[in-house]
């Protein structure tokens, strides 16, 4: 029995709602990705966003589609299927300490991903504006979620993708953005990408 009190003390303590530096260090990466979409996306003429370096690759204006419907998508996983199970403390363990290492793998463009259909762009807004528009208020949403909840997302976990808590899978979501930032860029780097 006195060899579980100290594990179960730290189960429960880190059971709690996010601290104050967990919800910074969220609402942080969330915001600057936000802010780095909407400057590279800003910057760019209509020819310059429509721009594709190959038939099957991706625009910056598809990259930006994608990121709007990711956005939603991830958050309402969040908030459904993810918070909505019990509690696993067990898995949560594993998913302990592991921050970094979500942020890196899910950021980076070393490995190649097919994003599932209803995430592939297909032209839902009108225009570039409305796209950011839409973009801009699922990262609103998501934001406010960070900055307010109690629950206690250390406490819950996803296994789809790989494991990873809640807090986690907010992190994802900048991480997802960082790495769609970084493909916009290739796109900008193409020979080919038009001059204005």
């Amino acid at each position: 029995m006195r060899l579980w009190l100290p594990l179960l003390l730290t189960t429960l303590a880190w059971g709690d709602p996010l601290t104050q530096g967990e919800r910074d260090r969220a609402m942080s990466y969330l915001h600057a990705t936000q802010k780095q979409v909407t400057d590279t996306v800003s910057a760019l003429s209509p020819a310059q966003l429509a721009f594709r370096p190959g038939p099957k690759q991706w625009s910056v204006a598809d990259c930006l589609e994608h990121l709007a419907l990711t956005e939603s998508a991830l958050f309402g996983t969040l908030k459904g299927p993810v918070m909505t199970s019990p509690a696993n403390p067990e898995k949560a363990l594993l998913a302990k300490g592991k921050d970094e290492a979500v942020v890196k793998a899910i950021s980076s463009r070393d490995a190649k991903a097919k994003a599932p259909e209803m995430l592939v762009p297909s032209n839902k807004w009108k225009t570039t504006a409305e796209t950011l528009a839409a973009f801009r208020a699922a990262r609103k949403e998501t934001i406010a979620y960070v900055q307010t909840t109690p629950d206690a997302l250390r406490l819950h976990v996803m296994e789809e993708t790989m494991l990873m808590d809640g807090y986690q899978l907010l992190l994802m979501i900048g991480a997802h953005t960082e790495r769609h930032l970084a493909q916009m860029k290739e796109v900008m780097a193409s020979p080919a990408f038009p001059r204005k």
